[in-house]
């Protein structure tokens, strides 16, 4: 969660111009998994990033109904399969299936602005630590979910 935390406390200071919220709902008493804190500490930079992106950027209003903009990034054990995931959800728009795939394409992005390569990062990063990533609309709920799992954890010590 140090990663996470640290990570989370850049945006502070950007977020105060608009309602964009970032919001962590991290589990407690998480097995250690082993990364490179600098690779993961950019992975959630770029979903973050994206996410802010997405919905508006940091002077973002309300969305259509009314609701705030509001990313969550959150973790959770699963201990019958052994694994950590990191969840970094928002509330906007979503996307089409069709789109899902090429969103971690390099220089492909469905926003008016930037390099495309922010997922693609995301994605190449994740390989390199065997860390699987899947990216697609929220269940029943507007917006983008990016799910990272960990792999099997050894230890069953709290990070």
């Amino acid at each position: 969660h140090e990663i996470i935390t640290s990570t989370l406390q850049l945006y502070g200071a950007v977020l105060q111009q608009g309602e964009l919220r970032v919001e962590r709902s991290l589990a407690p008493g998480l097995p250690r998994v082993r990364v490179d804190a600098e690779q993961i500490r950019q992975v959630i930079i770029n979903l973050v990033d994206n996410a802010v992106e997405v919905l508006g950027g940091p002077a973002a209003g309300r969305r259509p109904n009314g609701a705030p903009p509001i990313i969550v990034v959150s973790t959770s054990h699963d201990a019958r399969n052994g694994v950590v995931r990191l969840v970094v959800t928002d509330n906007g728009p979503g996307g089409p299936a069709a789109e899902r795939d090429k969103m971690v394409r390099p220089y492909y992005s469905t926003k008016g602005r930037g390099s495309g390569l922010g997922l693609a990062i995301v994605r190449s990063i994740a390989e390199a630590l065997s860390i699987k990533v899947a990216i697609g609309n929220r269940q029943g709920r507007p917006g983008l979910a990016a799910r990272l799992v960990f792999p099997k954890t050894s230890s069953a010590e709290p990070s």
